[in-house]
C-alpha cells in the first residue's frame, strides 16, 4: 500500500467517522499494512506516562517499547530501529528483551509543536524500513494528532465550562434530535428539569464564588444519578435539565425522586445559602408530543414548585 492510498482511505474514513476513538483504532490497522508489523498502537502522554489508547496484536501484560517511545518523543521526530539486537540503548532495554522485540518504528503526534503520543508499530523479526516508511508514519501520526484535537475541541464546545455538564446549545440540539427520534420510531423519551432555588440570594450575601460552588454542587447531584446513556446540562444560568433517551413517566419520575433526596441531603451548613431546586419532568407522549410542549409542560411543575407557599 502506498502512502498517499493510505493517508486517503484513512482521510475518507474521517470524513464518515465521527469517534476519534475507531478512527484511531483505523490508523493503527494502516500502519500495520503498510509496515508489516505485527503489533500497533497510538499511546497517549498523560504527565509523565505513556498511555496506550489504540491496541493492535498486543495481548495482556504486553507494552510498547517505552525506551523507543521516549526517544522519538524527546526528539519530535520519526525513528525507525531495524534491528534492536545491534541497538545498545532500546535493544537492551527490558521490555524490549522480555518481549523479544527485533524492530520498531515510531512517530510522534504533533499539533502546533506539542506532542501528545506516539503512533507505534514493533515486530519480532528483522525490519526493512525506507525513509516512505517514515514518512507514511508521520502522516499517519498527523492525521491522528489532529482527529484528537478536534475531539477536544468539540468537547470543549459543547461542555459547560463551570459544571462540566453539557452546554446550552447542546442541550436544544440533542433533546430536539432525540424528540424527532421518537415520534418517528414511536420509542419514548423523558426530560428533567432542576431550577436552583435563590441563587441570586447566595451571591448577594455570600459572594459569586459560594453561588458558583452552589451550582456546582447541584451539577454534581445531576451527574451522580443520571445513568450512562443520559444527558445532563446547564442551559441557563441556574437552569439545568437532564435528558432521557428511551425512558417514559415511571423512570423519570424514579429520577426525580433521586434527585430530589440527593438535594434534600445537602444542608446550608455544607454550601451557605442552599436552598435547594424545584424540579418538573415530563414524558412523551403523555405530557406532549413535540419538543416544545415536552420543555413547557416540565418548566410548568418547576414554576408550580416555585411559586408554593
Amino acid at each position: 500500500m502506498s502512502t498517499l492510498q493510505a493517508v486517503l482511505e484513512v482521510s475518507l474514513a474521517w470524513a464518515q467517522e465521527h469517534d476519534p476513538a475507531r478512527l484511531l483504532q483505523l490508523i493503527v490497522q494502516k500502519a500495520l499494512g503498510v509496515t508489516s508489523a505485527e503489533r500497533g498502537c497510538i499511546a497517549l502522554t498523560e504527565g509523565e506516562h505513556l498511555i496506550p489508547k489504540a491496541l493492535n496484536g498486543f495481548s495482556a501484560g504486553e507494552t510498547i517499547s517505552l525506551t523507543a517511545a521516549r526517544q522519538v518523543l524527546a526528539h519530535n521526530v520519526p525513528m525507525a530501529w531495524e534491528d534492536l539486537l545491534r541497538d545498545l540503548a532500546v535493544g537492551r532495554s527490558r521490555s524490549v528483551q522480555a518481549q523479544r522485540l527485533r524492530a520498531v518504528m515510531c512517530a510522534p503526534l504533533l499539533i502546533g509543536g506539542k506532542a501528545l503520543g506516539v503512533l507505534y508499530v514493533d515486530a519480532t523479526t528483522r525490519g526493512n524500513y525506507t525513509s516512505s516508511d517514515l514518512l507514511i508514519m508521520q502522516a499517519l501520526a498527523n492525521q491522528a494528532a489532529v482527529a484528537l484535537e478536534n475531539a477536544r475541541l468539540y468537547q470543549e464546545a459543547i461542555t459547560d465550562s463551570l459544571t462540566g455538564l453539557y452546554s446550552a446549545g447542546y442541550f436544544y440540539r440533542r433533546f430536539q434530535e432525540e424528540v424527532d427520534r421518537t415520534r418517528r420510531y414511536g420509542r419514548p423519551v423523558a426530560i428533567v428539569l432542576a431550577d436552583m432555588n435563590d441563587l441570586k440570594g447566595i451571591n448577594d450575601r455570600y459572594g459569586h464564588l459560594a453561588g458558583n460552588q452552589a451550582l456546582q454542587a447541584l451539577a454534581g447531584i445531576l451527574r451522580s444519578q443520571v445513568r450512562a446513556v443520559d444527558i445532563p446540562c446547564r442551559y441557563g444560568g441556574d437552569e439545568f435539565a437532564v435528558i432521557l433517551p428511551e425512558s417514559g413517566l415511571a423512570e423519570v419520575e424514579g429520577l426525580r425522586g433521586r434527585i430530589a433526596q440527593a438535594i434534600r441531603s445537602v444542608s446550608s451548613q455544607d454550601l451557605p445559602g442552599w436552598k435547594g431546586a424545584a424540579l418538573g419532568v415530563a414524558a412523551y407522549p403523555e405530557d406532549g408530543e413535540t419538543g416544545e410542549e415536552l420543555f413547557a409542560a416540565a418548566d410548568h411543575e418547576v414554576y408550580a414548585h416555585k411559586t408554593a407557599p
